[in-house]
């Protein structure tokens, strides 16, 4: 069985494509989708992992890694071939005009996760409302500065992506269905299998929850 790096930009719905592609390898993979849409729970706790998918994130280690599907954000993808030759990289690729809501997810969903009194007082400004646990999500304010901060920082992740060194590129509009591109092709043609049906009522089922809730 292949080898997958799926590489992404934190808030461009890695965990999510994670889930799908674990699915069409036959892992059993009971990703929970949360009321605000993210995918952090693949079946068995937040950012958990489990016998088959090493959730990497930030905390890459130059090391062999044996699991089958690893997720992560780092970017030098010419280590990642070094150390693994076989593996095949699979990148969430993104454009400009969608580091807007990339750089939303990031901040509804990831970092809403972890807020509490001190992610506040790092960042507070002199206007925000007092800390609570749903400031992100009950404060426009605190929510459109927050994402302000991670605009230049989503917008320059993927200039240190060597494009050459990627096996299977998925946009981010497919990804949530904002083009014509179906995911589960997508996905069937890169495992080599045909479309499952199941599955796409998976993919389906995400991609409403976000269009609903972010009125995508």
């Amino acid at each position: 069985m292949d080898q997958y790096y799926i590489v992404n930009v934190p808030g461009s719905s890695g965990m999510f494509l994670t889930g799908v592609i674990a699915k069409y390898l036959g892992f059993p993979c009971d990703t929970i989708i949360s009321p605000n849409g993210h995918c952090h729970n693949l079946g068995n706790g937040n950012w958990k992992n489990t016998d088959y998918i090493e959730l990497i994130g930030d905390y890459w280690q130059d090391k062999v890694y044996t699991k089958t599907i690893l997720f992560s954000h780092y970017q030098n993808l010419s280590q990642v071939k070094s150390l693994m030759p076989n593996i095949k990289i699979v990148l969430i690729d993104y454009d400009n005009d969608d580091v807007e809501l990339i750089s939303k997810f990031r901040t509804t969903k990831a970092l809403d996760m972890i807020w509490n009194q001190e992610e506040y007082n790092k960042v507070a400004g002199a206007d925000w409302p007092l800390y609570s646990k749903d400031n992100i999500l009950s404060s426009n304010i605190i929510q459109k500065e927050l994402i302000k901060f991670r605009i230049n920082d989503t917008a320059n992740w993927i200039t240190a992506i060597d494009h050459n060194l990627v096996d299977y590129a998925i946009p981010f509009k497919t990804i949530l269905g904002l083009d014509n591109k179906s995911l589960n092709d997508a996905i069937a043609h890169l495992i080599g299998v045909t479309p499952d049906t199941l599955i796409q009522t998976f993919i389906s089922q995400y991609q409403t929850i976000n269009k609903e809730f972010y009125k995508i």
